[in-house]
């Protein structure tokens, strides 16, 4: 499946177009810095969404967009915003923690990279005993 519509920050778009080549992007908002961010509203947001998905589907069937593979073996290092967070994904096995907020996983190929990297990231957010609340 190739790649053709990548949304959100300026930085995210400008990351998309070195690692992905000519995808449609549609930025969403200006980055400022770590945690900081001018954000558009929905009024100016909407429209520009819009056309920028009407423009990718436009481009998609030009045939303008090539699938996006990865070849294994595949190393993901992910980075996150509390050191907490990355010490609970530890509890993942496969999973190696690089410093104070960042951990890396190591796969065969890209699909169960992906896998291991979201059930990693789900840990931080799972709480056995939320519905008991």
């Amino acid at each position: 499946m190739p790649v053709a519509l990548v949304c959100g920050g300026d930085d995210l778009a400008k990351e998309a177009q070195e690692d992905l080549g000519d995808v449609q992007v549609a930025i969403t908002k200006e980055v400022l810095g770590v945690d900081l961010a001018a954000c558009w509203g929905p009024q100016k947001t909407l429209p520009l969404l819009e056309e920028a998905a009407a423009e990718a589907t436009r481009r998609h069937k030009r045939g303008d967009f090539k699938p996006y593979v990865v070849s294994g073996p595949v190393t993901a290092e992910i980075e996150v915003h509390k050191d907490a967070m990355a010490e609970r994904m530890t509890a993942v096995p496969g999973i190696e923690r690089t410093g104070r907020r960042a951990i890396r996983l190591k796969s065969e190929n890209a699909t169960d990279a992906l896998a291991l990297a979201w059930r990693t990231i789900s840990e931080v957010f799972y709480k056995p005993d939320a519905w008991l609340r």
